[in-house]
């Protein structure tokens, strides 16, 4: 069975305090590995964008504050992990079918991540988000759903990166916990953006939402259905693509030739497990996590690769409104 980390939590600095109590000995691990002949380097560099993100969003520069604080490391070390500087892994593969009343999210990454992503069960006053979560960041960047009922799926892009803004994952952080998407890009738009990520917005309700986010551009649409998206750009933004990968266009030309309009949760299940395409394929090494999302049943399955044997966990989504 896969452990849920529950945390309840004042406020995002008492939410830091205890990620570092509960990742002390990780994220110490985390920064001793990464203290390489670069990494003065990469500190120097992610340090550009400490500035706006403490202005525009100081409750998430003051919870990587927090959590280095006690787990007892500087806090330029954690947010540059948090950045994830010069590590370009593709990933992922988000599939909806069913109207918006399923998701199959496959999170992939350098396989030597397997052991950095956990499940997090996070309250923060009143919003609880269910979180599969890289445990040396600030959460958001794999697969979500909060207690406004919107779930986000992020999928790595490729474009240009500005020298200084706000980072995507902190972006990603901020986005979910949203309760109005299209309210936020509207805010997103006059953000300094260092960099984006393609995001996938499904309501319990059903309303789906695909945003693509660059650094010097932004796309949203509402999702045709069943909707597929893996790591490239689908919209106008594809002129900022800076790298296009074989196996993002294998696996999304999988998904969407196999996806149905309707499908139960072991066919999707299936559909997440494929190997047809060997390394490019919809699951692959890469493959560390996966989420299920079935909301007519207020449930999500969640398998991570760190424990095979536990397969799917279900987390009753008891917090939906």
């Amino acid at each position: 069975m896969v452990r849920v980390i529950e945390l309840k939590a004042t406020d995002t600095k008492d939410l830091g305090h205890q990620l570092g109590e509960v990742f002390r000995e990780e994220i110490r691990r985390k920064v001793e590995r990464a203290m390489d002949a670069q990494w003065p380097a990469r500190v120097r560099g992610s340090l550009r964008h400490w500035s706006p993100t403490k202005r525009l969003f100081p409750k998430y520069a003051e919870e990587i504050q927090a959590y280095a604080h006690v787990a007892g490391i500087r806090w330029q070390d954690l947010w540059t992990l948090n950045l994830e500087i010069d590590i370009d892994a593709e990933r992922c593969t988000t599939m909806v079918t069913n109207g918006g009343k399923l998701i199959g999210h496959n999170e992939d990454f350098d396989p030597k991540s397997t052991t950095d992503l956990f499940l997090l069960k996070k309250t923060v006053g009143r919003l609880t988000v269910l979180d599969l979560n890289y445990f040396y960041s600030l959460g958001g960047n794999a697969a979500s759903v909060n207690s406004h009922g919107w779930a986000q799926f992020i999928n790595t892009l490729h474009g240009l990166t500005l020298r200084t803004g706000v980072p995507r994952n902190v972006i990603a952080r901020w986005l979910s916990e949203t309760k109005d998407p299209e309210r936020d890009v509207r805010r997103l738009l006059r953000l300094p953006r260092m960099d984006g990520y393609a995001h996938t917005f499904v309501h319990a309700d059903s309303r789906a939402l695909t945003l693509e986010v660059a650094s010097d551009g932004v796309a949203i649409s509402k999702a045709r259905l069943p909707f597929a998206h893996t790591n490239h750009y689908l919209s106008a933004l594809a002129k900022e693509q800076t790298f296009s990968s074989g196996s993002s266009r294998t696996r999304f030309k999988t998904a969407t030739e196999k996806l149905s309009k309707r499908m139960t949760v072991p066919a999707i299940k299936r559909l997440m497990s494929d190997h047809s395409r060997g390394n490019k394929s919809i699951q692959s090494a890469a493959t560390i996590g996966k989420m299920i999302l079935d909301f007519p049943h207020r449930e999500a399955q969640v398998w991570l690769k760190r424990d095979p044997k536990a397969g799917f966990t279900k987390v009753p989504l008891d917090f939906l409104p």
